[in-house]
């Protein structure tokens, strides 16, 4: 009895890290993600790095260019997450695990740490330190997400992480505007890769 009930338990777990690997990953949410990061740098340009035409405020050093940021790009991803979770993937919710949801959760803080590095790095003189750091964070989270969600997000969790440190060797030697475009492009095109799969799987 006690072997057929640990086999019934496993049985269980295995149902529940499979589910969660094809629904809990929202691609079209993922995908807008992807499309937002692509589209940052005709953002970044057309309000002159988010001064809005006060020309002191472009300077990364300056306290009020990492306070924009921060406002803008949070209306931005938040917007854009009601939006596609209201009109496009209004059914991704209540398909994972309860457990597994409430761990999804760590993404806050993951957010918190994103939004200090931009206010804070610029202080230090280390910007350039700004976009590794967020490529490194991806990494991290996606990893712990692949803990629970299966070979996927490992595969791009370890991509990020790769890419992050690259970037970092490479700001020794470029500038924060000779290398931020190039990598963020990298970024988009990967959210919206891994935001495709995952719709796929779901369909599937």
């Amino acid at each position: 009895m006690m072997r057929d009930e640990a086999l019934k338990q496993i049985e269980a777990i295995s149902k529940v890290i499979e589910s969660s690997n094809r629904f809990f990953i929202s691609g079209p949410l993922t995908i807008a993600y992807g499309l937002l990061i692509l589209i940052a740098p005709v953002i970044e340009l057309t309000t002159k790095y988010l001064s809005f035409g006060n020309i002191e405020y472009a300077n990364p050093k300056h306290p009020v260019f990492g306070i924009a940021h921060v406002i803008v790009y949070l209306i931005l991803f938040y917007g854009l997450k009601y939006l596609v979770e209201k009109f496009y993937d209004n059914n991704q919710s209540g398909l994972g695990h309860p457990v597994l949801v409430e761990a999804m959760k760590v993404h806050k803080p993951f957010v918190i740490s994103i939004c200090l590095t931009i206010l804070v790095m610029p202080y230090l003189s280390l910007e350039q330190l700004i976009h590794p750091l967020i490529f490194i964070y991806f990494g991290l989270l996606l990893s712990f997400y692949g803990r629970f969600t299966g070979k996927l997000l490992n595969i791009y969790s370890w991509m990020f992480l790769t890419t992050g440190f690259v970037y970092l060797l490479f700001t020794k030697q470029y500038t924060l505007y000779q290398l931020w475009i190039p990598f963020n492009t990298v970024m988009g095109i990967a959210l919206v890769s891994l935001g495709w799969i995952a719709h796929q799987e779901r369909k599937a």
